[in-house]
């Protein structure tokens, strides 16, 4: 899990990505499928593609969408970026019978969740977006009936939803992105609606009713999914990195954290911390590790336990799936928290709780906070911050937090 909109991609996406996509939109009749009948194997299914490149959250958010072609009949196949693939083998595994395995003990028996729909008349296909696919698609290997962008504002989506061949494409129209120009068909993309709702808004916008769709995202719990370590004592997972571009404008202070773990731990609860390999040479990792060796992280038994960059994905959901609850800033976490029926606090700085608040089938089970400060709201669609001040975040005290998490974890 790499972070997303780093500044060399947002360099490419920017003075390549906007030019590719008027050399395209040029040459469209080529970018058209080269026959007329659409059919998923022999079995006659309109074949859809979805498109998305980056952020786990967003992958998590989009299940409810998937769900809904699914049941509707629609051979769905996902182009998918990254950890966003392997992440997507996990979460869907129920539709592609490719369910995630871990040999490790479970710890905690975890609650079933909310299931997803188990009866559905389509078919589902997850594709990585790599080298080998990218030459795949300047060949014009891969042909759908519609295709869906569902990114907010990267044009390398669009580019790649245009090189797939197809009769129709449909996406988002985002102020200054110009990725519009990519599709047939476009919506535009309010900042104050949450992502869940423009994904279902896009389909319709192609006729695919979601009427009865789910108003939250759903991951089933699938054996053999367990913790990848023995606790001795309940443990709350802390997901402190966001992984982001300006990844420090979505992030607490190192100390708040541990001060937030001692209070937790006193009450009898383990502490683990979890995040990429990349989060592991932050300085908000450094700043935390130090903080944990200079003083004493052992209270009633309990323990501070480290798992950054050392766990894989599905030990990673397996983590969030037996916690007693998450502890986050804005990042996948919390939605894969969310989407598991646990209980989650969410600390929200530049992005509106609105439009990216995590989101399950017990809402009253996900505490999403917010401080109260006029320019909450700068970050729009996820890299464009205009402040280098992140009082959103300073002004979250950790009695705020301690107290909100003690009132869920009590709560039954």
């Amino acid at each position: 899990m790499g972070k997303r909109s780093s500044a060399g991609i947002r360099f490419i996406d920017r003075y390549v990505g906007i030019p590719l996509l008027i050399l395209l939109r040029m040459g469209r009749p080529l970018t058209r499928p080269l026959f007329r009948k659409n059919v998923c194997t022999a079995e006659g299914l309109t074949k859809v593609g979805i498109v998305k490149i980056s952020a786990l959250g967003d992958t998590v958010l989009m299940e409810p969408t998937v769900t809904a072609l699914l049941r509707r009949g629609y051979c769905v196949t996902l182009y998918l970026g990254g950890s966003n693939y392997g992440f997507a083998k996990i979460i869907f595994a129920h539709y592609t019978h490719d369910a995630p395995h871990s040999d490790a003990p479970r710890t905690h028996d975890a609650p079933h969740t909310h299931d997803a729909p188990r009866t559905h008349d389509g078919k589902l296909h997850i594709k990585r977006l790599d080298k080998k696919m990218l030459l795949r698609l300047l060949a014009g290997r891969y042909k759908e009936q519609l295709v869906f962008d569902l990114g907010q504002w990267t044009r390398i989506e669009a580019v790649i939803a245009m090189l797939i061949r197809a009769n129709k494409r449909y996406g988002f129209r985002t102020p200054h992105q110009y990725k519009h120009l990519a599709f047939d068909a476009y919506l535009d993309h309010d900042p104050y609606k949450h992502e869940l709702r423009h994904y279902l808004d896009l389909i319709a916008l192609a006729g695919v009713p979601h009427n009865h769709s789910r108003a939250f995202p759903v991951i089933p719990m699938l054996p053999p999914w367990a913790a990848p370590i023995a606790t001795s004592q309940p443990y709350i997972v802390f997901a402190m990195f966001s992984g982001t571009y300006n990844s420090y404008m979505r992030e607490w202070l190192p100390r708040r954290w541990k001060e937030l773990s001692i209070l937790l731990q006193q009450d009898g609860f383990d502490v683990i911390i979890v995040g990429t390999e990349g989060d592991s040479k932050t300085d908000a990792y450094g700043s935390f590790i130090r903080f944990i060796h200079s003083a004493p992280s052992t209270y009633s038994g309990t323990q501070v336990i480290d798992l950054v960059g050392r766990t894989t994905l599905s030990e990673f959901v397996g983590i969030i799936a037996n916690s007693e609850l998450v502890v986050s800033v804005d990042t996948g976490a919390a939605h894969i928290a969310g989407a598991l029926g646990k209980k989650v606090v969410a600390m929200h700085g530049a992005s509106y709780i609105e439009r990216w608040g995590a989101l399950g089938a017990n809402g009253m089970q996900i505490a999403l906070i917010q401080a109260d400060v006029p320019c909450i709201g700068c970050s729009s669609i996820g890299s464009d911050y205009r402040c280098n001040n992140p009082i959103c975040m300073e002004n979250i005290s950790v009695a705020t937090i301690y107290s909100i998490s003690y009132n869920l974890l009590n709560r039954v």
